[in-house]
């Protein structure tokens, strides 16, 4: 039997090990990170499939760190989307489990007997905006959440725009869903790397959903003298269906439109300190912490009321239409208007300073039962 003095909550650890970090992996370690900080009392015990070269990033003397060896994470994958996949007690070697969190959208297969499962969906673009991802994705990410949300004791979102998502497309009840906003990042020590004196930032994966093309065809728009003194900044990984966005790229390269690709956690510090503003525009988010980022860093913020986008940025925003035209028209007044610029860095500080991971470790702290 499971020691009874000491409560025990087991955390897929995936997105905790994953060396390119995605807005899953930053969101799940700064909630998870700081559920560890504030529960010394719970032991937890996370568990990946055997990743030798990747370490977990959260450290605690309440933590034990599982590798699954039993089979392969393609193998499992495959298996979980035929519904026959083993369940985590086998896999880890683990007798009984009790409470159990998947911050990566999809429930495993857990044999306890009234075991509590809290699956953690950012957004349902799989099927709001199926465009803007593969099929296969597609496929697999709606039949497991179909699934987790069944067995789910609480569905934890990071947005009531992803709630109402959430409760439309599975029909769920509205208390089993929980909404736990991201926090502010903690700032680090930022790189040194050569940067303009001034330039217009876009920070998040390149692809489709992001409205990155849309971003280049508004700069291509601007007056020369704008696209001189502001080039266009864009950090990110590229993304599925991307090669609209690199030919775009390369076509305004000698406008000022330059790809920095993946960068570290101190190059996008130093790319936010001293960007002169933000861009964006992004069709569809669980929530889009970039916005927040930038506003913490006092940086004027553009972006579209699409999704979740008014929650990220509430008042302390500009909200364009997501076309190029009007992207267009709006970094051009922003940019030549310094009163509103530094209206938008001192309300965007405010706003941004609302958004914390201790409020939300300790709502998850609740649901979860734990000190």
């Amino acid at each position: 039997m499971q020691n009874q003095t000491k409560r025990r909550v087991y955390v897929e650890a995936t997105p905790l090990k994953r060396l390119q970090k995605t807005g899953v992996d930053y969101l799940t370690e700064g909630l998870i990170g700081e559920l560890v900080r504030l529960s010394p009392d719970t032991e937890f015990v996370f568990f990946s499939f055997e990743q030798k070269q990747n370490t977990l990033r959260i450290h605690g003397d309440n933590i034990r760190d599982i590798q699954i060896i039993r089979m392969s994470r393609r193998v499992f994958r495959m298996l979980l989307l035929f519904g026959v996949a083993p369940s985590v007690e086998w896999l880890t070697g683990e007798k009984e489990i009790q409470d159990i969190i998947f911050p990566d959208f999809s429930a495993w297969p857990v044999k306890t007997k009234g075991a509590r499962i809290y699956p953690y969906v950012y957004d349902t673009s799989y099927l709001d905006t199926p465009e803007y991802s593969s099929p296969r994705l597609q496929r697999f990410l709606h039949w497991t959440v179909g699934r987790s949300t069944r067995v789910a004791k609480r569905i934890l979102v990071c947005s009531e725009s992803t709630k109402r998502d959430v409760m439309k497309h599975y029909s769920i009840e509205s208390g089993r869903v929980e909404v736990l906003y991201p926090g502010r990042p903690a700032k680090v020590k930022s790189s040194k790397i050569q940067l303009p004196k001034r330039y217009i930032l876009f920070v998040g994966t390149l692809e489709p959903r992001k409205n990155v093309a849309n971003l280049i065809r508004a700069f291509s728009m601007l007056p020369e003298s704008i696209q001189q003194k502001y080039p266009l900044l864009l950090a990110g990984k590229k993304g599925w269906l991307d090669e609209e966005i690199q030919d775009l790229i390369l076509a305004n390269a000698k406008k000022g439109v330059r790809s920095m690709g993946y960068v570290d956690e101190a190059t996008r510090q130093a790319l936010y300190e001293h960007a002169s503003i933000f861009v964006y525009p992004s069709m569809y988010e669980g929530f889009g912490m970039p916005v927040i980022e930038a506003q913490m860093h006092g940086v004027p913020v553009i972006t579209t009321r699409s999704s979740s986008m008014p929650e990220a940025g509430g008042k302390a925003a500009e909200y364009s239409k997501p076309d190029a035209r009007s992207l267009a028209q709006s970094i051009e007044l922003l940019l030549g208007d310094n009163r509103r610029r530094a209206e938008l860095a001192q309300l965007g500080k405010q706003h941004a300073s609302s958004f914390t991971w201790e409020r939300s470790a300790r709502k998850l702290q609740k649901i979860l039962g734990i000190k």
